[in-house]
């Protein structure tokens, strides 16, 4: 939690010290410290002041009738030798343990059940596992049928109750016991066998799971799991293997649509474990569910091995294109957050033109700016009521958007023709199919498009329309795409600044829906917008550090390479003893490096990155002449400067560059200067 950032109150609590003793040994037996003194001081020594082994001891000392109520004096007394002499337990687990074991042995055994259940369990399952649950007990060890005809497991957990063991909470019929404290779970738990424990834990689950109503099953699930668990190695039965994996895939899918991703794909990796190589024969839509939900669940967890080796095994088994595309997206995926875009976008394609999506052929940024002009033709004679009056249901249709929204973000950073060819197409899908969640973001790119080629009324238009439908369908869950395009790529009407919150809201909401792609994608273009168009560097700073350690715990690798140089940036500007502040080299980056991985990838949108900061850099710190060599370089040797789809950061760069034709004209060459500051100049009227 530290290294997430996040602010931190610690309260160190230790063990009580010797007055604090005294002061509850006289609350407890309602006399004056002074009187309480010299036992206080005794228990003290004996438990060394953990407030648990002081409750416990003083209660072990009663039923040892070393501490007790004298009715003639009224008033409590002791005897301090015999309890000086008494054999003090090491902790707090043994002296529970001791205690334990003068219980009958009904309750001993039902304590022994309610520790193998966990921290607390509820009447239901003690229910089920006693008399009349059709379950087993009675006895004190593992060996022991659970149901031996024991009046009721949880009356005797009630006596647990009475010595502050346990507590009991809710209703008679509804009633939750909890051991009042780990230790004291642990030292139930230590009464059975080593050798016992795990043939316990499979009895417990075989009867939980056999007994249970389906009501009743769906809401001790995670429980009944955790018993199979505990016993999985003793399962030998194919048939019931298979049933327990199914659980498993239940928990797992269950445990996604809730966002707890981590224990999604733990639960179907047992349930993996718990099938051969016959169940794609056997149980194949169980097998399929197993490896595609753990694909999906450890791409977000990061575990990037796992999903490729689950990927290749349902690419082998499946028996349908439409039954390998989660396993698709997640290679997808993966593969874009490596960092080999180019190698997603070709894998994405290809799953596009088996879902019949073509796209053109030789396609470069003339053909993109054509079917730009396209949909927009398509558009205007279409009423807005009509383009968003049906839902999508084509359920091919809908995995073609969900692939095509994913390679946009593929292709910003290399192939940004592709990329608006590859937003218009989602409109015109909408168009064809009716609207789904990514139609939404689809109107916000279309939007992001326009407005960035010149077409500024247009673009708002599509921006508004997006964030408009966002709150009619309830699409949250495509809330940050959406946002980063009005709030990050739209050239704006408002003040930039007002979308510094709003990106901060994209980045949180997709983390809770476990799109880190889509969080770092947020906050990296927020970053940007707060560098180019002024917030405090400090801000800056510390936004940056937390959000890299994010990208880095996830090995997301794109989004983190250009956050860092950003942060370079900002330290640069920070830093007095900077000797070169232009060089993007220094704690976080490596200039060099990152151009090279640029080049050798065709990374155009981190190549006019790092000439767009180093040119802002240079004008910032007077160095003129170099700031006009790295326009010179910008706009000669980079393709994407002339060729990509601009975006909001063109706005401050087109003036910054209008300032440094300026200044060169004044001190160089007019008539190669004066044209490339008015041209910038008449853009920024129009922007």
């Amino acid at each position: 939690i530290h290294r997430a950032g996040t602010v931190l109150s610690e309260i160190h609590v230790d063990n009580i010290g010797k007055e604090s003793v005294i002061r509850l040994v006289s609350d407890a037996l309602h006399i004056s410290p002074s009187q309480a003194r010299l036992l206080a001081n005794l228990v003290h020594s004996k438990t060394s002041g953990q407030p648990l082994f002081v409750i416990q001891f003083l209660k072990s000392l009663s039923d040892e009738g070393l501490l007790r109520f004298s009715l003639s004096s009224r008033q409590w007394q002791w005897d301090l030798d015999a309890i000086s002499a008494k054999r003090v337990a090491d902790n707090v687990a043994e002296l529970m343990t001791a205690k334990m074991l003068r219980y009958p042995v009904e309750v001993l055994w039902s304590l022994k059940l309610a520790a193998c259940l966990g921290h607390e369990c509820d009447k239901t399952m003690l229910d089920l596992l006693g008399p009349g649950g059709g379950g087993s007990g009675g006895g004190n060890n593992g060996s022991t049928p659970i149901s031996s005809g024991v009046p009721s497991i949880a009356e005797h957990l009630d006596v647990a109750v009475a010595d502050g063991l346990i507590i009991k909470s809710g209703t008679s019929t509804k009633a939750v016991y909890r051991f009042s404290h780990d230790q004291i779970q642990y030292a139930a738990y230590s009464l059975i066998a080593l050798d016992e424990q795990m043939a316990l834990h499979l009895q417990i689950a075989r009867v939980l799971f056999e007994k249970a109503s389906p009501e009743e099953l769906d809401g001790m699930l995670f429980v009944v799991l955790d018993q199979f668990g505990r016993g999985s190695p003793l399962l030998v039965d194919r048939s019931e293997k298979s049933r327990v994996a199914q659980l498993y895939s239940m928990a797992a899918k269950r445990s996604f649509s809730t966002f707890a991703h981590l224990s999604a794909s733990i639960f179907a990796l047992q349930g993996i474990l718990l099938l051969d190589e016959d169940h794609w024969r056997t149980d194949y839509e169980l097998a399929l569910a197993l490896y595609s939900t753990s694909a999906e669940a450890h791409n977000i967890c990061g575990v990037f091995d796992q999903v490729e080796t689950c990927a290749n095994i349902v690419f082998a088994q499946a028996r349908s294109f439409e039954d390998k595309l989660p396993a698709y997206f997640s290679l997808v995926q993966v593969t874009g957050a490596k960092g080999r875009l180019l190698d997603a976008t070709n894998l994405g394609l290809d799953v596009l033109q088996k879902l019949g999506i073509i796209l053109p052929a030789n396609l470069d940024m003339k053909v993109a700016m054509a079917v730009i002009d396209q949909t927009r033709v398509m558009l205007e004679a279409i009423p807005t009521e009509t383009l968003v009056g049906r839902k999508m249901q084509d359920a091919k249709a809908l995995a073609a958007m969900e692939m095509l929204q994913l390679l946009c973000r593929y292709t910003y950073m290399a192939r940004q023709e592709l990329m608006a060819v590859l937003m218009c197409r989602m409109v015109e899908m909408t168009v064809e199919h009716g609207i789904c969640n990514e139609s939404v973001i689809a109107f916000s790119h279309y939007g992001y498009i326009t407005c960035n080629t010149g077409q500024l009324a247009l673009g708002h238009k599509y921006g508004k329309l997006a964030l408009s439908l966002l709150e009619q369908y309830e699409a949250r869950a495509v809330l940050p795409s959406v946002y980063v395009n009005v709030y990050a790529q739209i050239t704006p009407i408002d003040p930039v600044q007002a979308a510094f919150p709003q990106m901060d809201i994209a980045h949180n909401v997709a983390m809770a829906y476990g799109d880190f792609e889509g969080a770092h994608m947020c906050v990296n273009r927020g970053i940007a917008v707060r560098f180019f168009f002024g917030d405090n560097l400090s801000a800056i700073e510390s936004s940056a550090r937390k959000y890299i350690r994010e990208m880095q715990k996830v090995q997301e690798e794109n989004f983190c390479v250009s956050t860092s140089l950003f942060l370079q940036a900002v330290l640069n500007l920070m830093d007095p003893t900077c000797s070169d502040p232009t060089i993007l080299t220094g704690e976080v980056t490596d200039q060099v490096a990152v151009l090279n991985r640029a080049f050798e990838r065709n990374y155009n949108a981190i190549l006019v990155q790092v000439h767009r900061l180093r040119i802002y850099l240079a004008f910032l710190f007077r160095l003129d002449l170099l700031a006009g060599e790295l326009v010179e370089s910008l706009m000669e040797s980079y393709s994407a400067w002339k060729r990509s789809i601009p975006n909001i950061g063109l706005v401050p760069m087109t003036f910054l560059t209008g300032l440094v034709a300026a200044v060169m004209a004044r001190k160089k060459d007019p008539s190669k200067w004066m044209p490339i500051a008015n041209a910038c100049r008449g853009k920024i009227e129009v922007w």
